[in-house]
């Protein structure tokens, strides 16, 4: 697969995006998912119901506070993983390890790999609804920049030219 740079380079600033992105996700998607597993209930007489319980999501509201000094971090590993070879390198990856990934951290992929299997598992844990659907959508689409991560990961490390 040949990536020009400036793809690279999108493709990088878009995972940050999604990373951003996802902090909300357990908030709104949440909500969702409570809606449709209690869609038509009512509260009981005796007994708990998990669906109407006082639950405040305070780690779900932390999420967006914690992500934004995170940024830094997930941004380095994005520009890591999508910047091209040193040798092929035409504009500055101030974030990505001047000797390449395949140099600095060889196992790029395999947390890559990790990251698409954590995107999966956070889509199939969403109950199958069009009110759902957005949210299965977004951790579906990260996954799949995950997995595409990891294509370049281990291509890069591999030798293959990509100019």
């Amino acid at each position: 697969m040949i990536l020009r740079e400036n793809a690279r380079k999108a493709l990088a600033l878009t995972g940050c995006g999604l990373w951003l992105a996802s902090s909300l996700m357990p908030l709104f998607g949440g909500g969702a998912k409570h809606e449709v597993e209690c869609r038509g209930r009512e509260p009981p007489v005796g007994g708990f119901d998990a669906c109407f319980n006082d639950y405040i999501p305070v780690l779900e509201l932390a999420a967006p506070v914690f992500a934004v000094p995170l940024l830094f971090l997930f941004g380095s590993f994005a520009m890591a993983v999508w910047a091209p070879p040193p040798k092929l390198r035409r504009h500055a990856w101030r974030l990505a390890p001047r000797a390449g990934s395949a140099a600095y951290h060889p196992n790029f992929a395999v947390c890559c790999m990790a990251g698409a299997a954590w995107c999966l598992w956070r889509a199939w844990l969403y109950p199958l609804d069009r009110l759902t659907l957005p949210y299965m959508g977004f951790w579906i689409v990260f996954a799949m920049w995950f997995a595409g991560a990891a294509v370049i990961c281990r291509q890069d490390a591999n030798g293959a030219d990509d100019a």
